[in-house]
């Protein structure tokens, strides 16, 4: 069905892969290819996996880094970039063509569970201490935190909050086809609100901003970014545009000027140290 794709050449026109050069404009440079079954690595796919090659990596250096004294808080950072990047992992099903929906809907599921481990990690980040320890968040903080995992894992082991259904929204203008999973109204809500609770941290680094906090305007910048993202992958989703999904974008935006900051701070400290040691020689 030539009309599924957008192709407006008449029938009868070249086979599958011998568009003519001058034909290609007249139907995208598709090459007559039906939805499910162009190229693998099309723009969304390379994005999602420059976010979860950066994310990933952010991950492994603050892991390494949390084993030094004093640098415990970067273990919860490595928490959130993990979680980053394996979101950006499982979205390939979401734009990668021929992937059965089963798989696309469990990806659904997990993709969900990790927004919400990646949310509760922002809140010990941001009000953990030092340590960005659990136990040193306020008590209504951590109440909130344990709520969240609980809907959370009820969501991931009942799938309350997908219809079962996926649908397919396309992009022509970059080749691309994303296949959504349907979410429920209670789904939608629970998504929402994760999406609103990553305000909190927000808040917190605006207002270290405000104070003269270094790195802080950086971060404060970085969620700007994200909830900017966050609109744009609605607007996408309900098809209002015809864009990429900036997801990706809007995580990595959030990561990765934390991910810079603890790296300058690990190595200021290291020179402060190296400076002591040889005062002391």
């Amino acid at each position: 069905d030539r009309r599924a794709i957008g192709c407006r050449l008449p029938a009868g026109g070249a086979g599958p892969r011998k568009c003519p050069r001058t034909a290609r404009a007249a139907c995208g440079g598709f090459r007559h290819r039906l939805p499910g079954t162009d190229r693998p690595v099309n723009p969304a796919v390379a994005l999602s996996l420059c976010a979860a090659a950066i994310n990933l990596g952010a991950a492994v250096l603050q892991a390494g880094l949390s084993r030094a004294p004093g640098w415990r808080s970067a273990r919860t950072f490595a928490i959130i970039a993990l979680t980053a990047g394996l979101y950006s992992i499982f979205n390939l099903a979401f734009c990668t063509n021929g992937v059965p929906h089963p798989v696309v809907l469990a990806a659904g599921r997990i993709e969900y569970l990790l927004v919400t481990a990646h949310c509760v990690a922002w809140l010990m980040y941001a009000f953990g201490g030092s340590r960005a320890s659990f136990r040193q968040m306020p008590r209504p903080i951590r109440g909130l935190a344990l709520a969240v995992l609980g809907v959370g894992l009820f969501f991931g082991i009942t799938g309350l909050h997908l219809q079962g259904a996926v649908e397919t929204v396309r992009v022509p203008w970059a080749g691309v086809w994303y296949h959504y999973p349907l979410a429920t109204t209670i789904g939608s809500v629970y998504g929402l609100a994760l999406t609103g609770m990553l305000g909190v941290p927000f808040v917190v680094f605006l207002r270290s901003a405000a104070r003269g906090e270094p790195h802080a305007r950086l971060q404060a910048a970085g969620f700007g970014v994200f909830f900017a993202c966050a609109v744009l992958e609605v607007l996408v989703a309900n098809r209002s545009i015809e864009f990429l999904s900036m997801a990706d974008i809007g995580m990595l935006a959030i990561v990765l000027p934390v991910s810079v900051a603890t790296w300058r701070r690990f190595v200021a400290a290291a020179g402060r140290l190296e400076e002591l040691s040889g005062h002391l020689a």
